[in-house]
């Protein structure tokens, strides 16, 4: 199926099991929780998905399962790379801008660039340890691969300006994948 064909879905993301291919970039005004169970798959299409720096853009938990690709990717001549993009989410009272992945869910992402997403939570109470990840915030049982992913831009006011994992039983790979310029502790 395709998205972003109504005004409806120029503004939302797509929440239950199915494939996705976006037409159009998307600007949400708030987060899109992946249903539980769910098997989404979603392909950015060169496309971007802003946040308008609201909130975190996709909280994927429970037992859902979220892939983002973008078989549009590539590298120019001059070595500059271009993508689908997740960018410019922001969470203020809690965990990750761009995903937060948490119970047993799963994310996989394949290319596409992670971007200026932000965490600007500053409390430092020992027992709220949510309150991290500017990219993403990862915890619990969740499992997360990513395979030619650039994260750029990406900040939080405590730990973990692109990835922070929260969790030993949590569960990380990440093939190919750079970072730049992102910070943590702003």
């Amino acid at each position: 199926d395709t998205w972003g064909d109504t005004d409806t879905e120029k503004k939302t993301l797509p929440k239950s099991s199915g494939h996705y291919y976006l037409v159009c970039d998307i600007k949400v005004n708030a987060s899109t929780e992946v249903s539980d169970k769910a098997d989404l798959v979603l392909c950015l299409n060169g496309y971007t998905i802003d946040g308008s720096g609201k909130n975190t853009i996709y909280r994927v938990g429970g037992s859902a399962k979220l892939t983002v690709s973008d078989c549009t990717a590539y590298t120019d001549d001059a070595g500059s790379y271009h993508a689908g993009t997740i960018r410019n989410g922001k969470h203020t009272g809690g965990v990750g801008g761009g995903f937060y992945v948490y119970g047993d869910a799963q994310l996989t992402m394949h290319s596409g660039i992670i971007a200026d997403n932000r965490n600007t939570t500053t409390n430092t109470n020992a027992a709220d340890d949510g309150y991290s990840g500017g990219g993403m915030h990862i915890r619990g049982n969740a499992k997360v691969a990513l395979n030619g992913v650039l994260f750029t831009g990406n900040t939080s006011a405590r730990e973990g300006g692109a990835i922070c994992i929260r969790s030993a039983t949590s569960e990380l790979v990440a093939d190919s994948c750079t970072f730049l310029n992102n910070r943590a502790g702003v």
